[in-house]
């Protein structure tokens, strides 16, 4: 954390926290989401914390990821996944955003949904911890250089939405605003 320099001391208080694996929340701005994000270290997370979050937090559980990370493990944003399978099957054409379909940012931040191939059904809270675990690991390895394919370890469609963070978002915020989970370290 010595790289990051934050003024709020409540800020800090929660990236220090992050670090030692607690889970800490997040309150976006109203003229956002408007939302209480829940926020964890990936490596840190376990099936209490998963039934905890969503039994109490009501809300989608995902995974953030850095785009770098995206980019080095080869994950698209899920609107250009759809863009592409317009053709094909005219009803996504209708549905796909567009510009100025989202009121809070310039474009979503989904990529794909996963479970870990160790998974039964991906569903169970101790499924998604292990996805999530695993996304961690894999993600480490493709940020140290080391030769890494996404889909030997992991299956789409899944029960673990990935968010892929706009470029530089991470680094400089610290969190991408609409993330549940935080992969790995603070920042991704």
């Amino acid at each position: 954390m010595d790289n990051l320099k934050f003024s709020d001391p409540e800020v800090k208080k929660g990236v220090e926290a992050v670090e030692r694996g607690e889970m800490v929340f997040i309150f976006d701005s109203d003229s956002r989401e408007g939302e209480t994000d829940f926020v964890i270290a990936a490596s840190a997370i376990t099936p209490d914390d998963v039934r905890w979050m969503r039994r109490d937090g009501g809300g989608l559980i995902c995974t953030a990821l850095a785009d770098e990370v995206c980019t080095t493990l080869g994950l698209p944003f899920m609107a250009d996944l759809l863009a592409e399978g317009a053709g094909r099957w005219p009803a996504i054409g209708n549905t796909v955003e567009q510009a100025g379909d989202l009121a809070y940012d310039s474009r979503s931040s989904f990529s794909i949904w996963v479970n870990h191939r160790g998974t039964r059904t991906g569903i169970p809270d101790n499924d998604r911890a292990l996805t999530i675990n695993k996304l961690a690991e894999i993600s480490e390895k493709g940020r140290n250089g080391e030769a890494v394919v996404f889909g030997d370890e992991f299956r789409a469609p899944g029960h673990v939405a990935l968010l892929r963070a706009a470029e530089g978002l991470v680094e400089t915020a610290g969190v991408r605003p609409s993330c549940r989970l935080l992969l790995h370290r603070w920042p991704v």
